[in-house]
């Protein structure tokens, strides 16, 4: 009796041996991983969806619309580096599942946003500050990835990609960043910024006071760069207020062509090569500037390279965000 208990107790624990090694499959898995995580890393979407079980709509989900962060997030992908946890592996091929733990370290794109911002940098020093970073600020994200084995290989579950918008989160978080972080200049701070950036042409150089401030106007054709302090703030506020919803008015979509931030008592729209559905004429370049009690305006009505140039030097000068 005791031979047959013993005889039997061997089965078993053979089978369950057995089961157990022909239903780990963690090896693939762990190789599957890594090739999701370094996909993953090289911030392509194709290579992404072909280990994917589902991948229906990944282009358009990560697809950057803003043309201005194209740069930037590239740049903080570029800084992305992972660690598979082997440790963390199971799976399971008669229930054809499996998960594992990866760790994905990039720079830290929210501690470089705030040294930025708080010199009074704008979004191109950003994006240099993000690509020189060298790994001095730094950030980890882990997810769990989850697998099912089909068509005899292990592929990727995300479901609503939600894997994916954990690593890239510096894509929803990004657009919202400020970059109110100009100063409210003087008329003799403006003065001085504009004969400095711009060969001024004193004939086309005004400056008028009126009953609600003084105005510096530099119109010698095609561009302008126009100064407004007003002694109530209010009438700044509500200058600004007219050209921010004036493209609301629009037919066109604009969201390629502006961009517009306003805050309380401060606020900024940039214009890159916007023009009416006629192709006329219209403020293709340049931007609308306000802060407290001022209202700035750098802009050109042609497509003209060099007067580009000339309103990028004025805002370069002016620490104004520039369009992009």
């Amino acid at each position: 009796m005791k031979r047959n208990n013993l005889i039997a107790a061997v089965v078993v624990v053979s089978m369950l041996f057995s089961f157990s090694g022909c239903d780990s499959d963690n090896k693939a898995v762990l190789l599957k991983a890594d090739e999701y995580a370094e996909a993953v890393a090289s911030f392509k979407s194709g290579d992404i969806a072909s280990l994917m079980v589902e991948s229906d709509g990944i282009k358009d989900e990560f697809e950057i619309h803003d043309h201005r962060f194209k740069n930037l997030y590239k740049a903080i992908a570029g800084s992305i580096s992972y660690e598979v946890d082997k440790k963390s592996v199971k799976s399971s091929k008669k229930n054809e599942e499996a998960h594992a733990d990866i760790t994905f370290t990039m720079v830290d794109y929210e501690e470089v946003y705030s040294e930025v911002f708080e010199n009074g940098g704008d979004l191109e020093a950003y994006i240099t500050a993000v690509e020189e970073d060298g790994g001095k600020h730094t950030s980890d994200v882990t997810v769990t990835v989850e697998l099912v084995f089909e068509n005899n290989e292990w592929l990727i579950k995300d479901d609503d990609f939600s894997c994916l918008h954990t690593v890239y989160g510096f894509m929803d978080d990004v657009p919202e960043y400020s970059w109110c972080n100009f100063k409210c200049f003087s008329e003799e701070e403006f003065q001085e910024i504009l004969f400095k950036s711009v060969d001024v042409n004193v004939d086309y150089y005004e400056r008028n006071e009126f009953s609600g401030g003084v105005e510096l106007d530099y119109f010698p054709g095609n561009y302008m760069i126009t100064y407004h302090k007003y002694n109530d703030p209010a009438d700044a506020k509500a200058e600004f207020d007219r050209f921010f919803n004036c493209f609301d008015e629009m037919t066109i979509d604009i969201e390629d062509y502006v961009f517009r931030e306003y805050l309380e008592d401060e606020g900024y729209l940039t214009i890159n090569n916007l023009r009416n559905e006629d192709e006329s004429d219209y403020f293709t370049y340049g931007g609308y500037y306000y802060k407290e009690d001022t209202v700035i305006y750098a802009l050109t009505f042609t497509d003209y390279v060099n007067e580009h140039e000339i309103i990028d030097s004025f805002l370069k000068e002016a620490g104004l965000p520039l369009p992009n």
